[in-house]
């Protein structure tokens, strides 16, 4: 009978935490729905306000895998056209190995001809520097024959000048001259009444000497 009774305590005592269990599971479980509905309804929330950024989000997304599988292709290429240029170069220095080889040959040609080519930029430059030399020396010299045809020039003029003028005494040489005849020819005539001297030289004739 102990043992019954004890049997029947323990399942009274089980049976009562049984029932509190399960009373804490309905609680729990009404808690879980209102929480599920609580987070359902933030989730309709948000979704209704980043509609517009989700789908741009989803363009964008998938945008992005193009271009990744675009940069993958590109990255393909570069690692190839790297290659070629690896190629190229070794190609070039084997180029420029044979290159180097046949002017050692020249070598002694192309001395000489830097040599003469040092020799003929010299000469240019002397060159250059006796013609600008000259053209300055030219450039005086026709300032100097300027000057020299502007002299000559006035002279002429003077020249000419002094021939008229020289012109104008002859005339009046001759004219004195005749006039010295006629007053001699009357005196020697007798026939100056008025007892006055010979006739004096015109006035224009002797403005024209001083002159």
């Amino acid at each position: 009978e102990e043992n019954t009774e004890r049997l029947q305590r323990l399942e009274d005592k089980a049976s009562a935490a049984l029932q509190r269990v399960e009373r804490k599971l309905g609680h729990t479980e009404v808690d879980r729905k209102h929480t599920d509905e609580e987070e359902a309804d933030i989730a309709a929330a948000i979704e209704r306000e980043t509609k517009d950024v989700s789908a741009k989000r989803e363009t964008l997304e998938t945008e992005a895998i193009e271009l990744e599988m675009e940069v993958e292709g590109l990255k393909l290429q570069l690692e190839q056209k790297t290659k070629g240029l690896e190629s190229h170069r070794k190609a070039i220095a084997v180029c420029d190995e044979e290159i180097n080889e046949a002017k050692k040959g020249y070598n002694r040609q192309l001395s000489r001809i830097a040599e003469k080519r040092e020799g003929i930029l010299k000469d240019q430059m002397e060159a250059k520097g006796e013609k600008e030399d000259l053209q300055t020396q030219l450039a005086l010299l026709k300032e100097q024959a300027d000057e020299l045809k502007t002299k000559e020039k006035d002279f002429d003029e003077s020249i000419t000048q002094l021939l008229h003028s020289s012109q104008g005494v002859e005339k009046l040489v001759v004219t004195l001259k005749e006039e010295k005849r006629i007053v001699e020819e009357e005196d020697d005539g007798g026939e100056s009444n008025d007892g006055t001297s010979a006739a004096a030289p015109n006035k224009s004739e002797v403005s024209k000497l001083q002159d």
